[in-house]
């Protein structure tokens, strides 16, 4: 999924929450819009092996056509994501503190 995608669900959700009417729904929605604005700002680019981690949380190795190879790691704000072969990337997934 790439960045405009998360943008546009954030933008649809943020609508729903104007007519919501229960504070925790709206509370709710509220934080499911902010997880998805984050992921259309992280999905932008991904990240190679080595690099620093711009926010703490799960990375799935991606390869070379941009697949999910099924590995992931947890990785601090700051860590060096790990080693990948030749040509793989590390997408963030999902914010983790």
């Amino acid at each position: 999924m790439d960045a405009e995608y998360f943008r546009q669900r954030a933008a649809r959700i943020r609508a729903i929450m104007v007519e919501c009417t229960d504070a925790r729904v709206a509370r709710f929605l509220d934080g499911l819009a902010k997880e998805f604005e984050e992921r259309g700002k992280r999905n932008k680019s991904r990240s190679a092996p080595g690099d620093r981690a711009p926010v703490p949380g799960l990375y799935a190795q991606m390869n070379t056509k941009g697949a999910r190879t099924g590995v992931r790691v947890y990785a601090a704000q700051g860590d060096a994501l790990p080693a990948a072969p030749s040509g793989f990337t590390w997408l963030f997934i999902r914010r983790q503190d």
